[in-house]
């Protein structure tokens, strides 16, 4: 979720937002999904919904690194420590305020806030904000990452990724379906995971959006990306039925099948660009103001009962998705409108 100023990209822009609805959607849909009897038509309509939108977040890091990667646009120190800082003023702030939020109907005065403190200092934080010291972390490697970028070959930086697909996800859905699997002893005295971690997504968007991709390849990543959306679906289904209760077994971002999905999600909006729109582009601006506040109105649309629940699932979650989207949007755009706060926190 980088500046939108670093570039006026109408094809990112338009994913950002798109990616901005999925994470929505996701987390719109993750919440009662553990409630559903695993196989009946509820759980597969939940299902259907939050697994096909686990590319959200993966995508949110692929377009940071896209541009932010690119040596052709100057970065100096100064502008890599305010976007640093921005991401490290957003973890401690927002961190506070639901904090606090998590906090309020447990105590009153100083021990609701000395809590909410507590649960900050010790990074409790909100289920959704672990996005944001993670991309915390990748920020505070990006000068690394420049210059890395910056003196390689191409060749070269297509191996990391690639390795890194192999090392992370690769090896992750491996040892999980073959625990016992011939070699696994050298594959963990090799200890490909130094790769570890969302670095990976960053250099493939940057890769991505710079390189040309044949159409033959793109085709394959095309399919490989509509195989993973239903190898979640269908693992998430088996092994529900198997444990009895929901397991979002291939659920997690860093899963071989939901990279796949994001990289071909990636590649499509590049490929099939919806054009540079102002409407794409402010937006994408508020992106990131909906991200950190979407969470409050899912629980206020709960609490007050809308949409309702005996409503069905295929309408209502689309349906409290759109107006949870809606009013995040408008605070972000109230919330950026303060003076000089306003555009650090949302």
């Amino acid at each position: 979720m980088n500046k939108a100023s670093l570039t006026r990209e109408g094809w990112a822009d338009a994913l950002r937002v798109f990616a901005m609805i999925s994470v929505v959607m996701l987390h719109c849909a993750v919440l009662p999904i553990g409630t559903e009897t695993p196989g009946d038509a509820r759980f597969w309509v939940m299902n259907l919904l939050d697994g096909g939108v686990r590319w959200g977040v993966p995508v949110f890091v692929m377009l940071s690194g896209a541009f932010l990667l690119d040596p052709k646009k100057e970065m100096t120190t100064r502008q890599w420590l305010s976007h640093a800082g921005r991401i490290a003023l957003l973890t401690v702030f927002w961190g506070g305020v639901y904090a606090l939020y998590a906090a309020r109907g447990a105590h009153m005065g100083l021990e609701w806030l000395l809590e909410a403190l507590i649960s900050l200092v010790t990074c409790r934080l909100h289920y959704h904000l672990w996005f944001l010291p993670m991309l915390l972390g990748l920020y505070i490697l990006l000068p690394i990452f420049r210059a890395f970028v910056k003196g390689a070959d191409r060749r070269i930086l297509w191996y990391a990724a690639i390795l890194w697909v192999v090392a992370v996800p690769g090896l992750d859905i491996l040892f999980s379906l073959f625990p016992n699997i011939a070699g696994h002893g050298w594959f963990t005295a090799l200890d490909l995971r130094h790769l570890y971690g969302y670095g990976g997504y960053f250099l493939f968007g940057y890769l991505l959006r710079t390189c040309e991709i044949r159409p033959r390849r793109a085709y394959c990543l095309y399919a490989a990306g509509a195989l993973g959306l239903i190898v979640t679906w269908w693992t998430a289904y088996t092994a529900s039925v198997e444990l009895g209760r929901f397991s979002g077994v291939l659920y997690a971002n860093l899963t071989f099948n939901v990279c796949a999905t994001a990289l071909a999600v990636f590649l499509a909006f590049r490929h099939f660009d919806l054009g540079k729109r102002p409407f794409w582009a402010k937006l994408s601006t508020l992106s990131l103001g909906v991200f950190v506040l979407h969470p409050l109105f899912i629980d206020w649309t709960v609490y007050l009962g809308f949409p309702p629940d005996a409503w069905n699932l295929a309408l209502s979650i689309p349906l409290r998705c759109l107006t949870v989207t809606v009013l995040s949007l408008a605070a972000a755009w109230l919330i950026r409108k303060l003076p000089r706060v306003g555009k650090l926190i949302a």
